[in-house]
């Protein structure tokens, strides 16, 4: 009687990828955030052992603050790739706005998304307030008097208008009194 066993060799596969910072994988049953070598162990169709060597690289964190530096908003970080900013009440990206500075002409709430080597982040919201002085409102044929004033005071249009929002803001910017016309 002749008896051959035939035995399938163990499988063993390397594997390199790459993840960005805050991402995780799992290996196994193990939540990687770390570069480093892992090995799993997996038993291939045969019954045989397979290892796997994953080679994980954690890329950097992308470190991005947005400032309100009067009229500009600015983004902070260094090495980056891309920029674009947001409206965060929207969402919406903001046509051309892919600078490092983004200057705006209406108040709001503006983020930067930020890509480096393939990763992304975005900012905190940062509130912009759009201040008009009594020079630039010659146009609306606006009065608002007494001025100067102590918190009571009248805010008149000389001609009817129509989708505009009055909205006072205190120098704190918080909104005081807003009603639309």
């Amino acid at each position: 009687e002749l008896l051959i066993t035939y035995t399938h060799p163990e499988v063993y596969t390397e594997q390199s990828i790459e993840i960005c910072y805050g991402n995780n994988l799992i290996i196994g049953n193990n939540p990687v955030t770390q570069s480093g070598i892992y090995i799993d162990s997996l038993t291939n169709s045969f019954g045989c052992d397979s290892l796997i060597q994953y080679d994980v690289t954690v890329k950097p964190e992308i470190l991005i603050n947005a400032n309100n530096n009067g009229t500009t908003l600015t983004a902070f970080s260094s090495s980056l790739n891309t920029y674009q900013w947001i409206d965060c009440q929207s969402g919406d990206t903001i046509s051309g706005a892919t600078n490092l500075d983004f200057t705006r002409s209406y108040s709001g709430d503006f983020a930067v998304i930020v890509t480096r080597d393939g990763c992304t982040d975005t900012s905190d919201c940062v509130n912009w307030i759009s201040t008009i002085g009594l020079s630039e409102l010659d146009d609306l044929s606006l009065s608002i008097y007494p001025n100067p004033n102590v918190g009571d005071f009248t805010v008149e249009f000389q001609s009817h208008i129509s989708n505009v929002t009055l909205r006072i803001v205190n120098s704190l910017g918080q909104v005081v009194s807003e009603t639309e016309h």
